[in-house]
């Protein structure tokens, strides 16, 4: 009896090291065969635009040439050893439009790119006619033949594009600076579709109805003359109407100057 269960004993343990002798042959199996795929297809997915009505200033195609350019090999069927998901992020994330990008492959051997698109938040057209935006950073950016934000457009009196504007006082920074605030007030950016900038510096807001222009002078005290401005309106433009004023002007200080047509 004794020897029968020796004999069981040595042949559950025969078994056992033959069952896990077997798993580890398929996991090497299945880690030689994972290491010779190759990639199925690219999936590519862009965020849209946060600004009102979103839309794509690059488009998938734009993606897929991105990516292909900078590499000989055709990435769809691409051997997976040879993928390289660190310099895919990085060669998208070095394209003007693109603020954010991550690269994965799923189970299927499938490659998904995300992007993350860079929000304009001003137009600006120079003294020279050239047209870019500013994103939230202030990098700049070029415009799209796809689409066009729905930002406000800056012009008049501004100089040529330079990578320290910044950090001095000049018409750039000052658009700039007053975008990011008109930015961040839903109402506001939606109220204000053109910033003028003129001759001596000083700024002139047109309002994406009527004819009422708003002077805004200098870029400084942007809460307290914005504060004014939505007091007046709520206030005072039920009871005068908005077709009555020329001019809002918000230049002095706790007072809110008027001219009628």
């Amino acid at each position: 009896m004794k020897l029968l269960e020796k004999i069981n004993e040595k042949l559950r343990k025969s078994y056992w090291m033959l069952g896990v002798g077997l798993l580890l042959v398929v996991a090497m199996s299945a880690a030689r065969v994972k290491r010779h795929s190759h990639t199925k297809e690219l999936v590519v997915q862009i965020a849209s635009l946060e600004t009102e009505g979103g839309g794509f200033l690059i488009m998938e195609r734009d993606v897929k040439r991105i990516i292909q350019n900078s590499f000989v090999e055709e990435i769809d069927g691409m051997d997976l050893n040879q993928v390289q998901l660190d310099r895919m992020e990085k060669v998208l994330e070095d394209d003007p439009f693109v603020k954010d990008a991550e690269v994965w492959i799923d189970a299927n051997n499938k490659v998904h790119i995300k992007v993350l698109q860079r929000q304009p938040i001003v137009r600006i057209i120079d003294n020279n006619g050239l047209n870019y935006y500013f994103d939230k950073t202030g990098r700049k950016m070029p415009t799209s033949k796809y689409a066009t934000a729905r930002v406000p457009v800056a012009t008049g009196y501004l100089p040529a594009y330079f990578n320290e504007f910044r950090d001095s006082a000049n018409p750039l920074n000052d658009v700039f600076k007053l975008a990011k605030f008109l930015n961040k007030n839903e109402l506001l950016s939606a109220m204000i579709s053109q910033i003028s900038v003129g001759k001596s510096g000083e700024i002139t807001l047109i309002p994406e109805f009527g004819k009422t222009k708003i002077i805004l002078g200098k870029a400084d005290d942007l809460p307290g003359k914005f504060k004014k401005l939505l007091i007046f309106y709520k206030e005072a433009m039920p009871h005068k109407g908005w077709r009555k004023y020329q001019t809002i002007n918000l230049k002095f200080a706790n007072q809110v100057v008027c001219k009628r047509w």
